[in-house]
């Protein structure tokens, strides 16, 4: 007889958000590390073998980012729309739009103040205000790649956001007209992701890396496989569910291998690998982590233990905070501290980014997020109804059979309730028992998932 213990009692979909708090965690530190050249410029950093890869692995975070994004934003508009019909998805977009641009504002306000103060800052006024335009805007992307001498490069990597903003738009239109005929939106992703390829692999080959980096339609490829993956969740055939039920937790070890394995080609490698054949691999095995995470997960599997680890979870959860903030300190400490030793700079950089970064977390992140919760919700009303006994229930627990959450959704009751109910009976505690079946742990909380992290203490 084993004498293995019995695996700790969970909400099962705590690990599992953990677990993609974790993959984000990872994905903020490569793009962190990516940027360390603007502090500790390579040519003098030592030769660090293998590890270099570490330090050439930004595109990677970003597509961690797009996959994970694409697969939860993805969740969220489903659910919204299954709960609240048209406009759920609509304000499901609202929200995210309302966070992610409280914090990114906050940022330009104080670019603006910092360019008029600074006498270091190398930027005329006229290209500081087109900058801050096309972020404000979130057509930053476009505005870099047609006038990439003009614009202030402490604020280049939002062309990230800029690129996610506006396929999102994209996918809120496809989820409102297609989300009653999920196979086909799924074909329509489905289909999407090779012409994507292919049509990154043609840029890359014909403008540059540079192109092909910053144009929506050849970076939406990760966000193309996490929403399909999305879709997934709720398509597989009940065999594949059950079978990727049982294996979630290797699956999600197998593809982190995989990631770590191109994390460590890119030491080897040049960019262009990246847009070709070791961002094909990398973004099919990040699909397949997150569509683990869609099923339960074995808390004792060293993959989920690794990925769960509380302070790169809180990494992963503070990731828009970091990314929004790091390369404007990185640069405005570079330019003040011109003459020091490569080490004490990157050291103070990197103290200042955590400083301001836990600020913001707890002083803009935290009020934002509680904000927006509120977003196009009503405070329901529910009249009490009062039974013979005098007892009272709400009516709509008297009249609404208890829902079980999972891909059936068929009301459950027993006809004995059904029967008290409709004779005004109060609903003992047995009887309320018997009407809840217990919740199906398939995708359980990704729904009211907070993409850029839940409130921390």
């Amino acid at each position: 007889m084993s004498t293995r213990p019995p695996a700790p009692q969970q909400h099962p979909g705590g690990s599992r958000l953990a677990v993609l708090d974790g993959f984000r965690g990872i994905a903020i530190v490569l793009v962190v590390l990516s940027h360390l050249g603007k502090v500790w410029p390579e040519q003098l950093r030592p030769d660090l073998g293998p590890v270099a890869g570490l330090f050439a692995a930004g595109s990677i975070g970003v597509t961690i980012f797009l996959v994970v994004g694409g697969f939860l934003v993805t969740r969220g508009m489903l659910a919204a729309r299954s709960r609240d019909g048209l406009r759920g998805p609509i304000v499901s977009f609202t929200r995210r739009l309302v966070r992610i641009s409280l914090q990114v504002y906050l940022l330009l306000a104080v670019v603006a103040v910092v360019a008029e103060i600074d006498p270091t800052d190398p930027n005329s006024r006229s290209a500081t205000n087109s900058s801050l335009f096309a972020v404000a805007t979130y057509w930053w992307n476009v505005y870099v790649r047609t006038h990439a001498l003009d614009a202030r490069s402490d604020l280049g990597p939002l062309y990230y956001l800029s690129i996610e903003l506006q396929f999102y738009v994209v996918l809120l239109v496809l989820v409102l007209l297609l989300s009653r005929h999920r196979r086909v939106l799924a074909a329509l992703l489905a289909a999407a992701i090779p012409v994507v390829t292919a049509w990154r692999w043609y840029v890359y080959d014909t403008q540059g890396w540079f192109a092909a980096s910053l144009m929506t339609s050849t970076r939406m490829d990760g966000l193309l496989y996490g929403a399909l993956a999305a879709l997934l969740v709720d398509l597989l055939p009940d065999r594949l569910r059950d079978g990727l039920r049982r294996q979630s937790a290797p699956l999600v070890g197998g593809a982190l291998l995989v990631v770590v394995g191109v994390v460590v080609s890119c030491a080897f490698y040049d960019i262009g690998a990246y847009f070709k054949v070791q961002g094909i691999v990398l973004t099919a095995a990040c699909a397949l982590l997150v569509l683990g995470c869609a099923a339960p997960l074995d808390p004792r599997a060293y993959a989920v233990r690794a990925l769960s680890e509380p302070r790169l979870a809180w990494l992963g959860a503070a990731s828009l905070s970091i990314f929004v903030w790091h390369v404007p300190i990185f640069e405005l400490t570079m330019r003040h501290t011109p003459d020091w030793p490569p080490a004490a700079r990157t050291a103070v950089a990197v103290a200042a980014l955590a400083g301001v970064v836990l600020l913001v977390e707890r002083f803009v992140a935290r009020p934002v997020t509680l904000m927006v919760r509120h977003v196009g919700t009503a405070r329901p009303v529910t009249p009490p109804v009062v039974g013979p006994s005098g007892s009272t229930a709400s009516t709509q627990a008297a009249t609404q059979p208890a829902v079980r959450r999972g891909p059936a959704t068929e009301p459950v009751a027993t006809v004995a309730t059904a029967a008290a109910v409709a004779q005004g009976a109060s609903l003992a505690p047995v009887a309320r028992v018997a009407t809840v079946q217990e919740r199906d742990d398939w995708d359980d909380g990704f729904e009211d998932f907070d993409y850029d992290g839940p409130v921390r203490d």
